[in-house]
């Protein structure tokens, strides 16, 4: 079994990554998303051992050492941190254990801003809600949706809080002062975007500000997997990619993904914004592994669409809002010293990636503690 890592750590396919300062509080929920990534991988829940301490003692030595990595720099500078990358934060589990409780406490005790990713409506119950509400300066929570049918979320979703459960927990959210995201991740075409979408956004209208999308991503490799997202859809793998995979390069990747056609997601999106736009709404596509053609749409400086009035973009490490933004970019950094870098880039310009261009310069893996 391949446990969770149990620490802050830079997201290893950062190169487009506004945010990629993460961690995890568990292996794997106990949603049972049919879809979800850690199935290719590994099964079975793995809680991570004290996870708090860990959260602890890398705030703390970051904050007191001499030597300067990227960790240390961005924990000293208040970089957000997002949490619930591979798992989310608040399986069932979290109600006897209360690890990701006591990892939020030591974030926020630092004043580190966070950025939860959940299904879950464990939030709202009362140790949690009040812990945000006394920090919600520091904090932005994105719930993910497939659907919008409980019907169907019960088959995909099977031990998730039902779409209608989590549209209350957002709406309770804000009440509470505390900013949400709508998260269509994975957006599934033909099923994510129906009418009871529309009555979602009825719901958080007038309360949740931004909305992200990212399509369902799967893979050759993976053949179970990728079956089993199909069986519960009721359709074949290969009639749903028939008109929407790109003719060109069909697939990318060493696990060959099957790759969108960007002409499509282009349309898609568009009438997706559209509608964002008309609940007065902004709208991003997060992760831009199958979004990068169609970057110029996102309507923040960066896909995860954090809140900028509670100053996450002021501390995001790059904005990303063209292709030729990030070929610029790439080509400025290409013949770059780390001491040159550090000598005349490293000015806390946000366009600058400091972990971008370690990434490109084939240094990523020293980062990690």
């Amino acid at each position: 079994m391949k446990a969770v890592r149990k620490k802050i750590y830079v997201m290893d396919n950062c190169e487009y990554c506004a945010l990629p300062l993460v961690f995890d509080t568990y292996s794997k929920c106990s949603h049972d998303c049919v879809y979800c990534y850690t199935k290719m991988s590994h099964c079975g829940l793995n809680l991570s051992k004290n996870v708090e301490s860990n959260v602890s003692l890398q705030l703390s030595s970051a904050l007191a050492s001499q030597k300067e990595t990227s960790i240390s720099k961005l924990i000293k500078s208040k970089f957000p941190v997002r949490l619930g990358i591979l798992a989310d934060p608040f399986p069932e589990e979290e109600k006897r254990k209360g690890v990701t409780l006591k990892a939020l406490y030591e974030l926020f005790f630092k004043k580190q801003k966070v950025l939860i990713s959940t299904k879950s409506i464990i939030p709202v119950e009362s140790d949690y809600l009040d812990l945000l509400k006394r920090n919600k300066d520091l904090v932005v929570v994105k719930y993910s949706f497939s659907t919008f049918s409980d019907k169907l979320a019960r088959k995909i979703e099977p031990g998730a809080p039902s779409p209608t459960e989590r549209l209350n927990a957002m709406v309770k959210l804000e009440k509470a002062g505390i900013s949400t995201i709508l998260r269509i991740q994975p957006f599934i075409f033909g099923v994510s975007w129906n009418n009871k979408t529309f009555l979602a956004f009825d719901k958080l209208k007038g309360f949740t500000k931004r909305v992200t999308v990212e399509p369902l991503r799967v893979n050759k490799i993976a053949k179970a997997y990728t079956q089993a997202i199909f069986d519960k859809l009721g359709i074949s793998c290969e009639n749903y990619f028939q008109d929407i995979q790109d003719k060109k390069t069909p697939f990318h990747g060493a696990h060959h993904w099957y790759h969108y056609d960007g002409d499509f997601l282009r349309q898609e999106y568009l009438k997706v914004r559209k509608v964002v736009n008309k609940y007065g709404m902004k709208f991003g596509i997060c992760g831009l592994y199958d979004g990068l053609a169609n970057v110029d749409l996102n309507e923040g400086d960066y896909c995860c669409q954090v809140n900028n009035d509670q100053g996450f973009d002021k501390q995001a490490l790059c904005t990303v809002k063209s292709k030729d933004q990030v070929k610029d970019i790439i080509e400025q950094f290409d013949n770059v010293t780390l001491k040159e870098y550090y000598e005349k880039y490293d000015n806390g310009d946000n366009n600058i990636s400091f972990v971008r261009y370690l990434r490109i310069r084939g240094e990523l893996d020293n980062l990690l503690f």
